[in-house]
């Protein structure tokens, strides 16, 4: 299934809107089909791991860059493991379609990207992983599994924080399994600006000058 995500500002070209985007997604084989075309993604992560309400890719979308049209996709299977929301697992079943015209501007944005959480004491920031998946559009159409399994390689996008990095791990066998969340310790860096954030006595300066120090 393919929704309409947002987009505002000036009317697109034919070529260049929705009912030409859902019809050139409708109509693909495969996702192998449209890698040239879109850049696939999920940003789930960021909604499961963290108490972040506010879509950064929406915020782009309506504010920074108003032709920039994403469509979600959703199979009957799911696509990854370990999205879950609140008992939803609405994100595993995921991807997001972006014009590779617009694609470039949306990933900085993303990556630039971070939040704190001054009541919990997180500071966070995202991690992109560009991973390989079992094509989903193209196994959806199927009956039988081809050998071997048609693959394409997508961007996820997962925060890293001053607790912990959540990424994911590859699928071992696609797609008998799927990429799946996995938890790693904190990355020193992100300790370090976290410790810089809600540390009053140290500028961020200081604090790097301090663990070098001793």
């Amino acid at each position: 299934m393919i929704e309409e995500g947002i987009h505002v500002g000036e009317p697109v070209e034919a070529t260049d809107g929705p009912v030409y985007h859902e019809a050139r997604l409708g109509k693909a084989a495969s996702l192998a089909d449209l890698v040239q075309e879109y850049a696939f993604f999920n940003h789930g992560a960021l909604f499961c791991f963290t108490n972040i309400d506010v879509d950064p890719v929406h915020d782009y979308c309506s504010r920074i860059d108003t032709k920039c049209l994403p469509l979600y996709l959703t199979f009957p299977e799911p696509v990854f493991d370990g999205l879950v929301c609140q008992g939803d697992p609405s994100w595993n079943y995921r991807l997001i379609a972006i014009p590779r015209a617009r694609w470039h501007g949306l990933d900085r944005f993303l990556c630039a990207m971070s939040a704190i959480d001054r009541f919990r004491k997180r500071f966070y920031r995202m991690v992109s992983q560009e991973i390989p998946i079992a094509d989903a559009l193209a196994l959806s159409k199927l009956t039988v599994i081809p050998i071997p399994t048609p693959m394409v390689t997508i961007n996820t996008y997962t925060p890293t924080s001053n607790k912990r990095l959540v990424a994911f791990a590859p699928a071992d066998n696609p797609p008998v399994d799927r990429p799946r969340i996995v938890f790693h310790p904190p990355e020193p860096g992100v300790v370090l600006l976290a410790k810089a954030h809600f540390d009053e006595s140290d500028t961020p300066m200081s604090v790097i000058e301090n663990r070098q120090g001793g």
